[in-house]
């Protein structure tokens, strides 16, 4: 993790702007006890909010954008270019969240 108003003191590894879609929960089990309030905020929002920030001071793409939709269940080619056109990102990322 990186702290807040940490500088990114290189270029970026990748000059693209990657597009993050809101995280889709899979799970078969909650976190604790079959139950997801065990935190001061949502579980899924918590750790989408992490991967954004940390892809942001990491300073591995130029932009990070987040989109916010989650991704379907099988994302076709198509509906990749319509998000991409949307939102005007580079690349896509799609994050499942399938244990926690």
């Amino acid at each position: 993790m990186f702290p807040p108003g940490s500088a990114i003191l290189s270029a970026p590894k990748y000059p693209l702007t990657v597009g993050v879609l809101t995280i889709k929960d899979k799970r078969n089990v909650l976190f604790y006890h079959e139950a997801d309030n065990y935190f001061a905020e949502d579980t899924v929002q918590g750790i989408s909010d992490s991967l954004c920030r940390d892809l942001q001071f990491s300073g591995i793409f130029s932009e990070v954008v987040r989109i916010p939709e989650q991704p379907r269940e099988n994302l076709s080619p198509e509906e990749m270019q319509r998000i991409k056109q949307t939102y005007g990102v580079d690349m896509v990322l799609a994050v499942y969240l399938t244990d926690f």
